[in-house]
């Protein structure tokens, strides 16, 4: 009797994971798809041992000084992880560095802690 309850809460929630997905990695979190006018552009920087890490560069739409921000994106994610908030920030006059870690989304190496 009871296990239809608990059968119908885990598919909500399944539901909704999946549904958190799908917003999380649909075209609003894709390169140039940005409504504030910020600018941004996949990089490679260059690390020790020549070591290259992907990441993003995120610029406001307004040229002159900004202040930089450096955002290493989350242990196992890739640089795009903060381009939303990257633009946010950028919209209010940062300029935003995200990169992926050693090893992870894009960037080469061996993952180390």
């Amino acid at each position: 009797m009871r296990r239809v309850p608990l059968l119908l809460g885990s598919a909500v929630a399944v539901a909704a994971l999946i549904a958190g997905l799908v917003y999380a990695l649909s075209d609003h979190n894709a390169p140039g798809a940005n409504p504030s006018g910020s600018a941004d552009r996949a990089v490679i920087i260059p690390g020790a041992g020549g070591t290259q890490l992907a990441a993003y560069v995120i610029q406001p739409a307004e040229s002159g000084r900004h202040p930089l921000l450096v955002m290493p994106a989350s242990w196992g994610s890739g640089a795009a992880e903060y381009l939303v908030v990257g633009r946010r920030l950028a919209a209010k006059g940062y300029v935003v560095v995200s990169y992926a870690q050693r090893g992870f989304g894009g960037s080469k190496g061996e993952i180390d802690f």
